[in-house]
């Protein structure tokens, strides 16, 4: 049972037109520092953990469905 979407633990970068970037199953938002300091030059780059990896809390999502809905409360909050 998915108790809903949570805002997850994130960072955002630069400024100018957004750019998301999303992680592998096996991956945290620091693998993206070398890539996101350049792109952030450019854009406002938003990189995340997704729920139970590494900074978000709570237990993992049970399907893709729950992640797109924490990638879009997170993208809503910002």
């Amino acid at each position: 049972m998915n108790p809903g979407p949570h805002v997850l633990t994130h960072r955002v970068d630069g400024d100018g037109s957004p750019l998301l970037l999303l992680n592998g199953g096996m991956m945290s938002m620091a693998a993206w520092e070398p890539i996101a300091r350049r792109l952030a030059a450019r854009h406002r780059v938003i990189r995340c953990d997704f729920r139970g990896q590494l900074l978000s809390p709570g237990p993992p999502c049970a399907s893709m469905e729950d992640h797109a809905d924490d990638v879009a409360a997170l993208l809503d909050a910002l």
